[in-house]
């Protein structure tokens, strides 16, 4: 069940509006789906009078030992990039691409972190996730603290937090993924009888998932689970309405009822388009005609940490069906910016101060004034 990516520029499109940012900058893949993208997004900010300052294209492959080839790189993106007046950045490409893109735009981490001169607002697409890139197993994430990103919607669905916290690789047998999984997160390992090894290194099996960072797992239903959770009743009730159908139609082979073995997943399609059911959650759930499932996407705002950890907190939600007006619902007090935003905000304020000590009086209506645009402030900070 892949994320609608209409609603995902829709989404886009009225974040960019609601904070006045019309002068932005895209990164994309440079790939088939990245220039596609680019073909459907360019007209849609265009009619918005938002302005693309600069429009890259990253590789899906690096030459890390190629010196001659990341040179050209830093020539090719990185320098338009550090150089662009733009403050506001569209992400789009899969978690796999985050890697290569970070090597090529924050050369010489992590000797730079501290006064970082390149402070961005980050906008990502759902086909991005950090938890899944493996990048803060060698760098971290704080060149993205403050960053937006489009997630596909989810719930919290009753008793998953007990599952999560029960799970056990003891108890799963005939699961090899949880094994496997275990060892990876906890840095241990399940020794071979017939190989000898350091059992200090062992796994124990009664290791907390709950005591691991966010950034190796998160303990709540995140957007891709709860879609495969949808996804697995969506096709439950698909092949229910094909059995009902056969049923009602006395279709018989052989003068036996046609059983699944006799399913064929095609069959399946036509039902799948028509279904509409609630979930466990109370949540309504159809498909479009491109077998999307339509219900709106979540707003997700990700503060980073020096220990390489990070939290996503939900901020609002973007639904193109709902009335006028209501498209979007963000929370701005819940928003964590970028470190140069809070160093914006205080050179206003010194800058107000200033002004008052050097002219002794101020007029009440120019204090107000300047009060009012530091509030501002907060939506058009990262506007050229």
């Amino acid at each position: 069940m892949s994320p609608n990516e209409a609603e995902v520029n829709v989404g886009i499109i009225r974040l960019l509006l609601h904070f006045q940012w019309t002068w932005v900058g895209l990164f994309a893949v440079d790939d088939d789906t990245g220039e596609q993208y680019l073909k459907v997004l360019e007209p849609l900010l265009s009619k918005n009078k938002i302005c693309l300052a600069l429009i890259q294209k990253i590789p899906k492959s690096f030459y890390w030992d190629d010196p001659d080839y990341f040179t050209d790189l830093l020539l090719e993106i990185y320098l338009p990039f550090k150089n662009s007046k733009a403050q506001v950045f569209i992400f789009y490409g899969e978690s796999e691409l985050f890697p290569v893109f970070y090597a090529i735009i924050s050369p010489g981490y992590p000797t730079h972190t501290e006064n970082h001169p390149l402070g961005k607002v980050w906008i990502m697409t759902p086909q991005a996730d950090f938890a899944v890139s493996g990048l803060n197993r060698v760098w971290g994430f704080q060149f993205f603290h403050g960053t937006f990103a489009f997630t596909i919607h989810s719930n919290e669905l009753h008793g998953f937090q007990n599952f999560v916290q029960e799970l056990k690789p003891y108890k799963e047998t005939g699961n090899s993924f949880v094994k496997d999984f275990w060892e990876q997160a906890f840095d241990c390992f399940y020794p071979d009888p017939q190989e000898p090894g350091d059992i200090s290194e062992t796994c124990t099996g009664e290791e907390r998932l709950d005591s691991l960072s966010s950034s190796l797992f998160e303990m709540n239903m995140t957007g891709h689970s709860y879609s495969i959770y949808n996804a697995v009743y969506a096709i439950a009730h698909a092949i229910h309405a094909l059995h009902s159908s056969r049923s009602n139609r006395r279709a018989m082979d052989n003068d036996k009822i046609m059983g699944f073995q006799d399913l064929w997943p095609w069959q399946v399609h036509p039902f799948l388009q028509v279904i509409a059911f609630n979930n466990s959650v109370g949540e309504r759930l159809s498909f479009n005609d491109k077998w999307e499932m339509e219900g709106g996407l979540d707003i997700m705002n990700m503060a980073t940490f020096a220990n390489t950890s990070f939290r996503r907190t939900k901020i609002g939600t973007v639904n193109p069906n709902s009335p006028e007006g209501q498209e979007l619902i963000i929370h701005e007090n819940m928003i964590v910016w970028q470190t140069i935003f809070h160093k914006v905000s205080i050179v206003i304020v010194v800058i107000v101060i200033i002004i008052t000590t050097t002219t002794i009086i101020l007029p009440v209506s120019m204090f107000y004034l300047i009060r009012l645009s530091c509030k501002d402030r907060t939506k058009s900070a990262f506007k050229p």
